[in-house]
């Protein structure tokens, strides 16, 4: 009986989750130029608003309005996703936006041709961490 209890724990636990990792309107200034995908964006003010259940990110500033496709990441350790981050790939000057991050779930966003040939080219890409805070 008592795995039978934790078993539906469970199974209402995980049901929730999706809920509870939810967010809107991530407000962030980035001060540099960077890409998400194909879609290349000037530094200034954006929001990040999750949108459709973890598939598509709305990202507004800039450009207008654009939706792009994500797919959810989970932390192998709530813990040490303490802040809400944005995670860049950089080679030289470009920068490309490789994940956000909040407590309970990532992002992880599309690579853009742009970083794929470099990296197919031998150049060399860092990460840079940005924490932000959830508004």
């Amino acid at each position: 009986m008592r795995k039978v209890h934790l078993l539906v724990f469970a199974v209402v636990l995980l049901a929730c989750l999706p809920a509870a990792a939810q967010f809107n309107n991530l407000k962030v200034n980035i001060p540099f130029a960077f890409q998400i995908g194909d879609n290349k964006l000037e530094a200034g003010a954006y929001t990040f608003t999750q949108e459709t259940r973890n598939e598509k990110m709305l990202v507004q500033g800039g450009k207008g309005r654009m939706l792009i496709p994500t797919s959810p990441l989970v932390p192998e350790n709530p813990a040490d996703k303490e802040h809400t981050t944005l995670v860049f790939h950089r080679s030289g000057k470009q920068y490309f936006l490789y994940q956000l991050w909040t407590k309970h779930l990532g992002f992880q966003m599309p690579t853009s041709s742009a970083e794929k040939e470099l990296v197919a080219g031998g150049q060399t890409v860092s990460e840079l961490k940005m924490n932000v805070k959830m508004q």
